[in-house]
C-alpha cells in the first residue's frame, strides 16, 4: 500500500477466532526503506527465466541489505519435493511445469511486495518484513493443502519448508549461518514428508 510522500506499507491480513467470534487481524509494516533499497535490483539480471521469480543473485544482495540495515524479517526456505522423480518419470517438460505450478501457487498466496526468489533448482526463499513466523507457518500449511488438492492429481507432490525470524538489531548471524539454520528446519520437515509421500522420494539414494 502506497502512502503519502512516497511511503510504502505492507499489509498482511489473516482470519482467526477471537472471543469466540470470527475476526480479521491486519499487520501493517512500514517498508519504505526496503522498497527504496531494492529498486536497483529490479532488472532482468535478477530474475529466473523459467519462473519469473527473483534469482539467487537478487536474494543474496537483498539479504545483504536486510542484514546491513538491521531490519526485522521473516525468512521462509522452501524445497520442492520430488522434482527428480517427476523429471525421471514424466520428463523434464513436466518437471518444468511442476516448478512453475508451485511458483504460481506460492505467488498467489503472498503479497506482491514480498520477496520471492528461486535460489536453486528446487529451492526457493520468501522474505517478509517483520517477525511473523507463526502466521507464515500457518500460511505455508494452507499452501501445502492447496498445492496437493487443487494443482496436481496424477502424482504425489509436496514441499518442505522452514521459517526463521531475523531480529534486526539483535541478529548476529551471517546469511550463510541463517541459511544453515533454515536448512536444518527444512530437513526435519523433509523427513516427515518422506514418510508421508514415499513415492516421490523413491529416486533418492539411501
Amino acid at each position: 500500500m502506497e502512502g503519502e510522500a512516497g511511503t510504502s506499507y505492507r499489509v498482511t491480513s489473516f482470519q482467526m477466532e477471537w472471543r469466540e467470534r470470527s475476526s480479521f487481524v491486519h499487520v501493517v509494516i512500514d517498508i519504505t526503506d526496503e522498497k527504496r533499497n531494492a529498486r536497483h535490483l529490479d532488472s532482468e539480471a535478477y530474475h529466473d527465466p523459467l519462473t519469473g521469480a527473483k534469482n539467487r543473485r537478487f536474494f543474496e544482495e537483498y539479504m545483504g541489505i536486510v542484514l546491513r540495515d538491521e531490519l526485522d524479517a521473516t525468512l521462509c526456505y522452501l524445497q520442492l519435493d520430488g522434482l527428480e522423480y517427476v523429471n525421471e518419470t514424466f520428463g523434464h517438460h513436466e518437471g518444468d511445469a511442476y516448478i512453475q505450478g508451485f511458483v504460481e501457487i506460492v505467488k498467489k498466496n503472498f503479497r506482491g511486495g514480498d520477496t520471492f526468489a528461486r535460489i536453486g533448482g528446487d529451492e526457493f526463499c520468501v522474505v517478509l518484513s517483520g517477525n511473523m513466523a507463526d502466521l507464515i507457518n500457518r500460511k505455508l500449511a494452507e499452501i501445502m493443502k492447496e498445492f496437493q488438492e487443487e494443482v496436481y492429481k496424477k502424482y504425489q507432490c509436496s514441499f518442505s519448508y522452514g521459517v526463521l525470524e531475523i531480529e534486526g538489531k539483535e541478529n548476529k548471524l551471517t546469511l550463510e549461518e541463517i541459511m544453515e539454520q533454515a536448512d536444518d528446519v527444512v530437513y526435519e520437515c523433509r523427513l516427515k514428508n518422506i514418510a508421508k509421500y514415499p513415492l516421490i522420494f523413491s529416486t533418492l539414494v539411501e
